[in-house]
């Protein structure tokens, strides 16, 4: 190996402790899209958008689990069964209703990111 190639390699900061080289290549080219106020307020009020499908994923597996519960185990009491079969219930419609929302939020996004890069570029000056 050469002086040269060692000297890129073992570079040294003001400390003197040695640091990894940094290769950086240049971007040949950046897509720009201009975006409406109405579409950047409809895209940033979709932050919740994740929260939905983590309480959907939630309220689904303990439905499932309350589900796989009755049909292998036994109950003593009534209540019991009564308490698994409502949250499986609970779960089920909860999980729908935050299902729904999520897929109807992302439908709606996707339909402003289209909207937005189907917009014909506009000639810079």
């Amino acid at each position: 190996m050469s002086d040269t190639t060692l000297r890129r390699w073992r570079s040294q900061d003001a400390l003197g402790t040695d640091r990894p080289h940094v290769s950086r290549h240049p971007v040949r080219e950046v897509n720009v899209y201009e975006v409406k106020e109405y579409e950047l307020e409809q895209l940033s009020n979709a932050a919740h958008t994740p929260t939905h499908l983590s309480f959907s994923m939630f309220f689904l597996s303990n439905a499932v689990t309350s589900i796989a519960c009755l049909a292998t185990a036994t109950f003593r009491s009534e209540a019991v069964r009564a308490a698994f079969l409502f949250m499986a219930a609970v779960g089920f419609a909860f999980g729908a209703i935050f299902l729904s929302s999520w897929l109807r939020t992302r439908a709606r996004n996707r339909r402003i990111a289209e909207r937005i890069r189907k917009r014909p570029p506009e000639d810079w000056v």
